[in-house]
């Protein structure tokens, strides 16, 4: 479905229905004044319109530069114009707003940070700066491998983590496509361990920075191996196979930078042709007002489903 054929977004209509309702409420309306005077008056709507324009600007030279080589290469481009794209481009300004962190996580964060102060090993404090660069990369990935594993093992945790596998239109933008709820886990699972050790953010969110743009390149339609180094770096064609809808490749190369994580622990796909197909069999989001509501309908499936078993097995049991 082309650009001009897509039907209005989900989430204006979705507006423009919780403005009518708050016009009809009160208390409501109360509400959202008190929190844009909040917002205006502590200079976070201005912070959010910095972070919004930034991440704009960084989307339309990332789209020239992968669209010149997914051209060049002669690969799918088609992707960029279909609504999933479009549902992509919300994400991805949505989560580079920090509107997520702001009005979710940042208080906690702050609670964690205070009370984790007496807890910090500082590690890496005697450790020149390089050095120190290179180990904050590699244990960050270390961590980000095993909490990609538990996103897809937790139940809790898959049903918000399809909202990034449902895309069946891989793009640079995929990459933060992600739904707000998996978005709190993983500030606050991430930041734990990384305060205990001891890394200021002025050291992490560079590398922060750095990956994303490295996980940019990974959803995008490069054909890039990395040749041998396809065993040590994640590259276009080895993340491909995480988004396949094949279910041989489910669960398989979680690697965000290293991939030789995944050939360590079992989970990696040897190098083979590049899949065709992405996205869930079984959940579909072709709306963006779907990638928001459809992983609470699978979380109460899931849980539905295991009381379900739960109680037949009793059952089984009496008898």
């Amino acid at each position: 479905m082309g650009l001009r054929e897509a039907k209005l977004p989900g989430f204006i209509l979705t507006i423009a229905l919780s403005l009518l309702f708050t016009l009809r409420s009160e208390a409501l309306g109360m509400f959202w004044q008190e929190l844009l005077v909040w917002f205006g008056a502590s200079g976070r709507l201005h912070h959010v319109a910095m972070n919004i324009s930034r991440a704009f600007a960084m989307a339309l030279v990332l789209f020239i530069v992968l669209y010149y080589l997914e051209l060049r290469y002669g690969v799918p481009t088609n992707q960029y114009r279909t609504r999933g794209f479009l549902h992509d481009i919300f994400w991805w300004l949505w989560t580079s707003s920090g509107l997520n962190r702001i009005i979710f996580t940042s208080a906690v964060v702050g609670f964690l940070t205070a009370n984790l102060s007496p807890y910090k090993l500082n590690l890496l404090d005697r450790v020149s700066a390089i050095p120190r660069y290179i180990l904050y990369f590699v244990v960050i990935d270390f961590l980000v491998y095993w909490v990609h594993r538990w996103r897809h093992a937790n139940r809790f945790m898959w049903a918000f983590h399809t909202t990034h596998h449902s895309q069946e239109q891989l793009s640079f933008l995929t990459v933060l496509r992600i739904h707000p709820v998996e978005f709190i886990f993983n500030d606050l699972i991430m930041i734990v361990p990384l305060l205990v050790v001891g890394a200021p953010p002025q050291s992490w969110l560079p590398l922060y920075y750095a990956r994303v743009i490295i996980e940019d390149i990974q959803h995008s339609h490069l054909p890039w191996t990395f040749g041998p180094l396809y065993y040590v770096f994640v590259s276009p064609v080895f993340h491909s196979f995480h988004h396949s809808i094949r279910p041989e490749h489910h669960d398989r190369n979680f690697a965000v930078a290293l991939s030789l994580w995944d050939f360590t622990f079992g989970t990696a796909v040897a190098r083979e042709q590049r899949p065709s197909e992405y996205g869930l069999a079984d959940i579909k989001t072709p709306t963006l007002m779907s990638s928001l509501v459809v992983p609470f309908r699978v979380l109460r499936q899931t849980y539905s489903l295991r009381a379900q078993r739960q109680r037949s097995g009793a059952r089984q049991v009496v008898r």
